[in-house]
Formats: C-alpha cells, structure tokens, sequence
C-alpha cells in the first residue's frame, strides 16, 4: 500500500493520503509531513522526521525568544 495518511507537523494540517514518499505539505509547502498511524507505531523515519521538525521549531522560538539554540543538528560528513 504506497499511499499513507500524513499530518504537516509544521502547520499541524490534516494532509490526507498522500503517496509514501512525499514530504511536502500541500498547504504551507514545508517537508514536513509525517504519518498518521492510528493502529500502530510509526516508522522510524517518520519518528527521526518530525523529532527534526520539532528541534528546528524549539529552536526558532528560542532564537526568537533571545535564549540561544538548544539542538544541533549532526553533520551528514560523519
């Protein structure tokens, strides 16, 4: 089943099915989409997706906030 229920975790809007592979929300256009899955555990893929999605949004308040940035986010050059 290639198509999958997703969720943008950046403007929290219902993106419904969308192919397994698409990451761009239809509504704010951020690749932030991540799976809807009721009934069972989600990918780890969707899980390391939106645990991205919400350090960059801890960060962006923070920064906005004047506290500094809390996550760094890993180099892909390891």
């Amino acid at each position: 089943m290639p198509y999958v229920h997703k969720i943008c975790s950046a403007c929290d809007r219902d993106a419904g099915e969308r192919y397994h592979n698409m990451r761009k929300c239809p509504g704010c256009g951020q690749p932030t989409l991540v799976a809807a899955t009721p009934f069972h555990a989600p990918s780890s893929h969707c899980t390391r997706a939106e645990n991205l999605a919400l350090r960059r949004e801890v960060n962006r308040l923070r920064k906005k906030l004047g506290m500094g940035i809390k996550y760094r986010e890993w180099s892909k050059e390891r």
